[in-house]
């Protein structure tokens, strides 16, 4: 799927998940195209998001840590909150 994807957005449960869902052996890594942009939404760690930038580059890809916050009630209320950080480009 990635391969077919400009814009990859993960979602999962923890650094250890986002890690296996981007780097795994059937991760986004292996076929994700150049130039491509994976959205991490993962609330995750500075250093789990760091390494996958680091990976990504060698292919020419670009990541951007957006963990989403507020938990249930507010996706269920339609409020939930998303922070970005990455290359300003």
């Amino acid at each position: 799927l990635a391969s077919r994807c400009d814009v990859i957005i993960t979602c999962v449960t923890a650094p250890p998940d986002v890690e296996d869902a981007v780097l795994g052996s059937h991760g986004v890594r292996q076929s994700v195209r150049p130039g491509s942009l994976i959205i991490e939404t993962t609330t995750s760690t500075p250093a789990t998001t760091r390494n996958l930038a680091s990976v990504l580059a060698s292919k020419n890809v670009e990541i951007v840590d957006a963990p989403v916050s507020r938990g249930v009630p507010a996706a269920e209320n339609g409020t939930l909150s998303i922070m970005a950080g990455g290359n300003q480009d």
